[in-house]
């Protein structure tokens, strides 16, 4: 009976033991997950930021295109003079642009550098005001607005003035 009594009191040393490590087990995983939420809250916050100046980039990239024309489809010539043209399309839509008003005029790369497209044209102009007046005639006239109305040889291609817009705006 002795023995029956000093296995039990084994057995139960032995379960006390396996509970205690159990026990500390669970607290390091309660003060690690405790932990794990503390940094995802960080994360979750850190993104919100991110987010949020993300969009104020895009915002101030935009603003800083308000005076700003695309003009799309329009044939690349070697030798161009875009501010000709530009004041060409200005006659053509009924809204002549006078020296002053174009800041300045320039193509950029397309966005598929594999792309057989022209590349656009950014137009500067001196106001906001001129330019939304510019897209808006440029509207009237949708359609007719062409290379050969440009006179610019080669094949008949319909030539797209938009306002110059931000990828996330477009």
């Amino acid at each position: 009976m002795l023995e029956e009594f000093e296995e039990v009191k084994s057995a139960m040393s032995f379960m006390s033991g396996q509970y205690d490590d159990l026990h500390k087990k669970t607290d390091e995983m309660c003060k690690k997950v405790s932990v794990m939420e503390h940094k995802l809250d960080q994360f979750e916050q850190q993104n919100s930021r991110i987010s949020q100046l993300e969009r104020k980039v895009d915002d101030m990239e935009q603003q800083a295109r308000q005076n700003n024309v695309e003009l799309s489809n329009l044939p690349e010539k070697r030798g161009e003079n875009l501010l000709s043209i530009v004041k060409t399309i200005g006659d053509n839509i009924n809204h002549p642009l006078a020296p002053q008003d174009v800041v300045s005029a320039h193509r950029v790369p397309q966005a598929n550098p594999t792309s057989t497209q022209p590349k656009n044209v950014i137009v500067k102009l001196a106001t906001r005001e001129l330019k939304d007046n510019f897209v808006s005639a440029a509207r009237k006239v949708k359609g007719k607005l062409t290379s050969e109305s440009l006179n610019i040889p080669g094949l008949q291609q319909k030539v797209y003035v938009n306002e110059h817009l931000t990828l996330k705006n477009k």
